[in-house]
């Protein structure tokens, strides 16, 4: 990717809600570049940084990517632990008026956060076990989660992936309510 390419597509961030989208735009631009336009690069990052995220760098050291990406997450991503968020997920309850839906994107919101939390470092092969388990996981609290009747249908069908549990719950709830 030229360097043009790469700075347009960089995102400002103000660290409000903006941060994770930037350090994706920011971490595909450091890989495709050329090692020559790096230092550039990393210049340009620097320099849409604004708000919030400004305030957190501007006296920092911020000669690599590593650096900048650090201080960003550690400033504005959720400081949620694992043991909270399993703890959320395994209480996790569809409540009343609350859509399956609704419901769904809860638990796989909570799924995606436990993940991110819990393979932050691992080797891929480990990251993508541990995933999978909380795959089921996940599966198993958003069933134990519903109606009954949802329940007991979902369990007679054996869903195989989360995605799944989810359209079947929902096409299921459809079904019932008309």
């Amino acid at each position: 990717m030229d360097l043009e390419k790469a700075i347009s597509m960089i995102p400002i961030c103000t660290g409000k809600k903006d941060s994770a989208e930037f350090i994706n735009a920011c971490e595909i631009a450091i890989k495709e570049v050329a090692d020559a336009d790096k230092p550039v690069l990393l210049k340009i990052i620097t320099s849409k940084l604004t708000g919030n995220a400004l305030e957190v760098t501007k006296y920092r050291e911020l000669d690599t990517w590593a650096a900048i990406k650090s201080i960003l997450e550690g400033a504005f991503e959720q400081k949620i632990s694992e043991r909270a968020l399993s703890a959320a997920l395994s209480a996790a309850r569809m409540t009343e008026g609350e859509s399956v839906t609704k419901f769904a994107a809860r638990i796989e919101e909570l799924y995606y956060k436990i993940c991110e939390a819990s393979t932050v470092g691992l080797p891929k092969s480990e990251a993508l076990t541990l995933k999978n388990s909380w795959r089921r996981q996940a599966m198993n609290a958003f069933m134990t989660g519903l109606p009954e009747h949802l329940y007991t249908v979902l369990k007679s069908r054996n869903p195989e992936s989360l995605e799944q549990c989810f359209k079947v719950a929902v096409d299921e709830d459809l079904e019932y309510r008309s």
